[in-house]
């Protein structure tokens, strides 16, 4: 006689909501309280406990990056609209309100992170990295790639340095000193994206010729 193994379902569906557009990224804090919800059509959406609240309403361009800092007291979204919008927790409240809009341009945002231990944030722009200081209010870098447009950002898993993806290389920065020039490892052809180990020892680069490099 054959004894057929159950599966069992540890993961139940708890809610379900529909949006105008496709979701472009989400996004858990760290203290796993709030899921920020971006779309295709703009919306920024956030979930807590079955409740969802609609930060920003559905309009022309899309919103493509989305990440909360790592104390979960500031979210910051960014994309085509070339705007990188930063909100903010309240002291006494749950909600989460509009404080600081870094106008870039034309320029389509699609890649920002929060420094793993302070509030600073990076995103890129066209050929630059720009990093903002929430806390002070204003911007604390601004990295030249110079090579090509920035594809993709990385913090060290220690805050103490900052990688950027790119054409012909992936360069990392010092935050201790922002105006030293990076370094420089080479791949071919273009870095689409880089990451970190989660111990910091190694940096890995995914190429637009079908390779990885591991530095």
């Amino acid at each position: 006689m054959s004894t057929k193994s159950k599966t069992t379902n540890t993961l139940k569906q708890l809610d379900k909501r529909q949006f105008s557009e496709y979701i472009t990224a989400l996004v858990w804090s760290n203290q796993g309280n709030y899921l920020a919800i971006i779309t295709a059509a703009g919306e920024l959406a956030l979930w807590q406990q079955g409740n969802l609240e609609i930060l920003t309403p559905s309009h022309d361009y899309s919103l493509d990056c989305v990440g909360f800092s790592q104390d979960g007291n500031y979210l910051g979204t960014a994309g085509q609209e070339g705007k990188v919008s930063i909100w903010q927790l309240g002291v006494n409240s749950p909600k989460f309100t509009p404080i600081t809009t870094l106008d870039q341009g034309n320029a389509w945002i699609d890649s920002l992170g929060w420094h793993p231990q302070k509030n600073l944030l990076a995103f890129a722009v066209n050929r630059q990295v720009k990093v903002w200081d929430v806390n002070q209010g204003q911007l604390m870098a601004e990295l030249n790639f110079a090579d090509s447009s920035v594809f993709n950002i990385a913090w060290h898993p220690q805050g103490k340095f900052l990688a950027a993806s790119g054409h012909g290389s992936v360069k990392v920065w010092n935050i201790e000193n922002w105006s030293e020039p990076p370094e420089k490892l080479e791949v071919p052809g273009a870095s689409l994206d880089c990451a970190w180990s989660s111990n910091g020892d190694y940096l890995a680069s995914g190429n637009l010729d079908r390779t990885i490099s591991l530095f």
